[in-house]
């Protein structure tokens, strides 16, 4: 150190202080450019993959929900809203494969993007087979209502014939036979009204509740009215009245037919309900994974993010204490590099001022302060023969 010039050891104080506040300040950087990386990620990857998850989740359940409340109820309204909820459940599906492709890091994005397609493909042709199906019953309802309808009107003419003719009869005193027969025939009629409205009932039971459970236990009354059906036409002479027993027995046949047609079309919508609902949680099994790998993720990425700002934190005080030690310590053996040399040095020419020449500088330095006193020691030299020829040649 003492062989350095003055220059070249304040250069290496200053010098040391830079290429610390270099180090730090580089330290600095690298970990908010590490910050700054896993912000962009999550701004740009990670967050958006969630968000789009959350909303693939969301619009599964209202699409859901409406196609099933349409299924139990016919109403197209529930219909309308479940295509709306499906054509936003494509768009974030498009959205979500276009994010995947971009960023081909996010594996999870990618499988969840396949799988949720898929299902949701498969939920679509099973969407469009319901409303398919449910037209159809519908339509079928219709002719139900129209073969009740007819049923009911040829049977309250039918009995209302019986009953004029019983009164005719009874008017004219037609006798025993006759007044038995036309009580069997008006009793007959009776049930088979009363069987008709209980497999009215069943139907609309079945319906309401959908259990095609409750259609199926009303077969035995259409047995019970075939049956009275073939004992009452044999009894049934007029031309009127036969012909109306006919249209009774084609509605009630018809009805029947109605009826198998609705069960097989209950049993087809409870296992497309099935079907729907297993594609459906496919989907959202598939968001959900999504979501939670974003998560996940996102929580792994905000977790290193403040890692990192807490070991740049604590590299920065660190380097700081440092900083300032190694500060104070070239402070220190700077300045006392440089002020004990000048120190002698004043006291070497004050001794000199006043007439001292004996002593001389202890500074073996080579920079400038040891030139200087070498330069003094050589001067006092000089000045010491100078005195002792002025002595010689005084005396």
């Amino acid at each position: 150190m003492n062989n350095l010039k003055l220059a070249v050891k304040l250069g290496i104080g200053f010098g040391a202080l830079i290429l610390i506040a270099a180090i730090l300040g580089g330290v600095a950087i690298v970990s908010m450019k590490g910050v700054e990386g896993d912000s962009t990620r999550l701004a740009r990857e990670y967050v958006p993959e969630v968000g789009m998850a959350n909303s693939i989740e969301r619009h599964t359940l209202l699409m859901m929900y409406a196609v099933r409340a349409y299924s139990y109820s016919g109403n197209k309204n529930y219909l309308e809203e479940a295509g709306k909820e499906q054509a936003e459940l494509e768009k974030y599906l498009a959205q979500t494969k276009a994010h995947s492709d971009a960023f081909p890091k996010l594996v999870k994005l990618k499988e969840g993007a396949v799988k949720a397609q898929e299902a949701s493909t498969q939920y679509k042709a099973l969407m469009a087979e319901t409303a398919r199906i449910n037209e159809g019953v519908a339509a079928n309802r219709e002719d139900m209502n129209r073969n009740a309808q007819s049923f009911m009107d040829n049977t309250r003419r039918f009995l209302e014939n019986m009953e004029t003719a019983q009164k005719k009869e009874l008017a004219e005193n037609a006798g025993v036979d006759k007044h038995t027969e036309r009580i069997q025939k008006i009793a007959w009629v009776n049930d088979i009204i009363d069987q008709g409205n209980a497999i009215r009932v069943a139907a609309w039971k079945s319906q309401a509740m959908n259990d095609p459970k409750l259609m199926q236990e009303a077969e035995p009354l259409f047995r019970t009215l075939e049956e009275l059906f073939e004992r009452l036409r044999p009894i049934v002479r007029q031309e009127a009245n036969i012909k109306q027993l006919a249209a009774t027995r084609e509605a009630a046949m018809a009805y029947k037919n109605n009826a198998q047609t609705l069960l097989e079309a209950m049993s087809r919508l409870q296992d497309l309900n099935v079907k729907r609902r297993d594609a459906g949680r496919q989907i959202l099994a598939a968001a959900q994974d999504t979501a939670t790998a974003g998560m996940t993720q996102t929580q792994e990425i905000a977790d290193q993010a403040v890692a990192s700002l807490s070991a740049a934190s604590v590299v920065l005080v660190v380097g700081l204490l440092l900083a300032a030690l190694v500060g104070v310590v070239l402070a220190f053996f700077l300045t006392r590099a440089i002020t004990g040399p000048v120190t002698k040095g004043v006291a070497f020419a004050q001794a000199m001022s006043h007439g001292d020449f004996t002593s001389s500088l202890d500074i073996d330095q080579k920079d400038e302060i040891g030139v200087l006193a070498r330069s003094l020691n050589e001067m006092a030299d000089r000045l010491r023969e100078v005195v002792a020829d002025v002595r010689g040649a005084t005396d």
